[in-house]
This record gives C-alpha cells, sequence and structure tokens, in this order.
C-alpha cells in the first residue's frame, strides 16, 4: 500500500519505464516524480496535458470538415445516380424484379 503521493507516482512511473521497455537504469523513478509531490504542479500536469489534446483537436478539426464534406458529396452523388439508374431501368421495360436487383447492387 502506498503511504503517500511521491511514492504513489514513483510506482506510476516505474510502472510506465516496465511497461515501455526502457532499461532500469535509464530514468530514475525519484528524478522523473521529485517536482510532482504537491496539488498545484499535479494539476498545472493536468490542465496542460487536456490543453494540448483539446490543441491537437482544433488542429485536426480542418480534416475532419473536410472529410464530412467528402462523405456528404459522396451520399449525394449516390442518390443522384441512384434516382438516374431507376428512371433509365423503369423505361426499360425491364421486369420489376430485375430491375430491384439492379438498383440495389
Amino acid at each position: 500500500m502506498c503511504h503517500s503521493v511521491k511514492q504513489y507516482w514513483m510506482l506510476v512511473v516505474g510502472g510506465i519505464l516496465v511497461l515501455s521497455g526502457l532499461p532500469a537504469g535509464a530514468i530514475r523513478a525519484e528524478s522523473a516524480v521529485a517536482d510532482v509531490t504537491d496539488l498545484e504542479t499535479i494539476e498545472r500536469l493536468l490542465m496542460d496535458s487536456v490543453i494540448g489534446v483539446w490543441k491537437d483537436f482544433i488542429s485536426h478539426l480542418p480534416y475532419l470538415i473536410v472529410g464530412l464534406v467528402i462523405l456528404l458529396l459522396t451520399w449525394l452523388a449516390s442518390a443522384i445516380v441512384g434516382n438516374i439508374a431507376s428512371k433509365l431501368l423503369t423505361r426499360s421495360g425491364m421486369r420489376r424484379s430485375l430491375r430491384d436487383l439492379l438498383l440495389r447492387l
């Protein structure tokens, strides 16, 4: 059982080092968590992380918008082509079941 915040963060950083595959002597857990012992530091680190995620989201927003526009245009083109195909197949005098089959493709 951890008795202090410093011990807890040492265990967390040590676990991250083990999972990352770094050699045991690469980074000392004590030095990595030396300044993470008070609540203000933890709050600052969390806020920096949230702000970083928000900035990354904002920087990728144009790509999301372009993707949605392309999806909308593709849906619109599909609806137009389907409508034109339906009208052409109706005029062709084809059996209804065969026409429905072709429209579903």
